[in-house]
Order: structure tokens, then sequence, then C-alpha cells
């Protein structure tokens, strides 16, 4: 099942078209995602910890090269779905904005589904 998670995460992460400002509107095209392997890694350990649940989290970086993993709860606590905490997703929003970063994507696992972008 791990595989499943590890390949939807690597499917969305190559879709990535778009990275959204703090207003979220809608911005350049993206072509390439950067994301060295430590920072993957941290990625696939949270959602092999969350297993059978879906994992879900913010990645935060400069541009187009991820920095920061921001993992979260998913208070659902579901392998279909998944929804942050209000009082978490702010607290990371802060946290990104104080360490001078933008949000570049929000992600999550599918733990049973094959893989596809969402």
């Amino acid at each position: 099942m791990f595989l499943k998670t590890q390949s939807a995460l690597y499917v969305i992460l190559q879709h990535l078209q778009t990275k959204i400002k703090p207003d979220l509107e809608m911005v350049d095209l993206v072509n390439e995602l950067i994301i060295n392997n430590l920072i993957l890694e941290e990625i696939l350990s949270h959602c092999k910890a969350e297993f059978p649940y879906e994992a879900c989290g913010i990645l935060a970086g400069k541009d187009n090269v991820i920095t920061k993993v921001y993992k979260a709860k998913n208070i659902e606590r579901t392998s279909y779905s998944y929804f942050m905490d209000s009082r978490e997703q702010y607290k990371i929003m802060k946290e990104i904005k104080d360490n001078n970063l933008k949000m570049i994507c929000i992600y999550h696992s599918h733990p049973y589904s094959v893989p596809y972008p969402s």
C-alpha cells in the first residue's frame, strides 16, 4: 500500500501546474517543481505513518523550490478524504510567512486508490 501512496504523491508533484499567492490569486504556470530527496522522504514518511488514513500537509518554499514540509493532522481520519484543522492551518501559514516562504501546494495521500492528481 505504501507504494501506491508514494506513486500518488509523485504524480501529484509532477503535475503541479500552478502556485498560489497568499491572497489565493492564481499566478504563473510552474513548469517544474524542485524537491530534494530529504524533503520527499519526509513527505513519504508522513504518508506511511498515517496509513491507512490519508495524510495531508503543506509544502512551502521559494519560487518552485520546496524547502519545508508542514505536516498537518487529518481530522477526518478516513482513507478517502482529509480535512486540516483550521487553527493548525493558520499556525502553519503564519510560520510560512514569518520564515519569508510561500505556500507552494497542499499535499495529501491516496492510500487505496490508483495514483492520480487531485
